[in-house]
């Protein structure tokens, strides 16, 4: 993981637009962005972030779940949160829990 003094949250995005929102949202946070299943992986082995955000319909299937689950099914390092599907609620949980100061386990955030 490279050395950074910012929080880094993975935000799984296939949607250029929405990717840049986030970014903008999360400016205070190393942002990293992957578009689909295989490059969010790569992503979280190289970035090992403290939480991601994750957007269920991914390609090749971006009208269904199929590559979504697949990624949410995906082992993390321990200590990372994963807020499913990407919504307005999962972006509070992301906010909440890279500040952390929100431990509670919910039906919109996956905890380790």
């Amino acid at each position: 993981m490279a050395p950074s003094a910012k929080p880094i949250l993975l935000v799984v995005e296939d949607d250029a637009g929405l990717a840049r929102q986030l970014r903008w949202a999360y400016e205070d946070y190393e942002v990293v962005v992957a578009g689909d299943r295989t490059s969010a992986i790569e992503a979280l082995r190289l970035h090992e972030p403290a939480v991601v955000t994750l957007d269920l319909g991914l390609p090749p299937d971006p009208d269904g779940t199929s590559e979504g689950f697949a990624f949410g099914a995906t082992r993390m390092t321990a200590g990372t949160r994963t807020c499913w599907p990407l919504s307005t609620r999962a972006l509070a949980c992301a906010r909440l829990a890279l500040t952390r100061t929100w431990p509670e386990r919910s039906s919109f955030c996956r905890w380790p």
